[in-house]
């Protein structure tokens, strides 16, 4: 929430380094688990999880606790309501975009992984196993969230339209190339390209829902937005495990319809939002 406080010079690049502290957990979590199953057993990796989750999660509240948000009442501020048209056509952006990179892409992607590589793939002269393959597919997202969503916000500060529509577009060709019949290494970077330029859409997204709230009333408007993400990424799980039932490709092919649908989605939220801007 302090990343964004006031939406204003900046804010993109607040918020894509407050995402990038959130990837090194993501990131140390996918090392941590192999790693402590194979060294103690699943027991204590497990105890051990839940050691580090309460200690590392009680440490930075406890540093933070004192932070106190200042809040700047205007006169004339109007609470945004969740019905408006530009806040609806943002939070659907907001699920479609999780639906896709945090849902669809990794279960329909690892499952075309087995497809594709069921006795392993040959890189460099070494055959690779597909759970190999498998993990470097979804590492790909980990890394990103940790080196590129601080530049993602750097971009979103400068063009936040651009930075849209070049996301979307090579989320939906990256994702749209995992149904060709490509090699181990060229899937890998094809999936990697979706997750990374998936994280730019994610960023300019949440900045515009930010930017349409007041600040008294920015909390409850984000909240709104992290829900609709939360809940397109169940839905986007869910939807690719269903739909590989009939195929992969349809699967992906899904994934790529949605992110395609958020282009004219977004332009509508811009448009209805420079005529507010120039009403007022």
């Amino acid at each position: 929430m302090s990343a964004v406080d006031e939406a204003g010079e900046g804010a993109g690049r607040r918020l894509g380094e407050t995402r990038a502290i959130w990837g090194v957990g993501y990131l140390a979590g996918a090392l941590y688990a192999p790693l402590a199953v194979e060294a103690v057993g699943w027991e204590l990796a497990v105890a051990g999880a839940a050691v580090l989750t309460l200690v590392a999660g009680i440490g930075p509240a406890v540093v933070a606790a004192p932070w106190r948000r200042t809040v700047a009442i205007e006169v004339g501020d109007v609470r945004i309501r969740l019905r408006d048209a530009r806040l609806v056509l943002l939070l659907v952006i907001g699920a479609a975009q999780l639906a896709v990179s945090a849902g669809i892409q990794g279960v329909a992607g690892g499952l075309r992984i087995a497809e594709l590589f069921p006795a392993g793939a040959g890189v460099l002269g070494v055959v690779i196993p597909a759970t190999f393959i498998a993990g470097a597919f979804v590492l790909t997202q980990r890394v990103a969230q940790v080196v590129w969503q601080p530049f993602a916000g750097r971009f979103a500060d400068r063009a936040i339209d651009a930075t849209f529509f070049a996301a979307a577009i090579v989320v939906a060709a990256g994702v749209g190339a995992l149904t060709l019949p490509l090699d181990a290494v060229t899937f890998v970077v094809a999936g990697g390209a979706a997750y990374f330029a998936g994280l730019n859409g994610a960023i300019v997204a949440e900045l515009a829902v930010a930017r349409l709230a007041s600040s008294a009333d920015r909390p409850r408007v984000l909240a709104a937005f992290h829900t609709a993400q939360d809940a397109g990424a169940a839905a986007g799980a869910f939807a690719g495990g269903a739909l590989a039932a009939l195929g992969t490709g349809v699967a992906l092919g899904v994934g790529v319809a949605l992110v395609v649908l958020t282009i004219p989605a977004w332009a509508l939220a811009r448009r209805a939002q420079a005529r507010v801007t120039v009403a007022a």
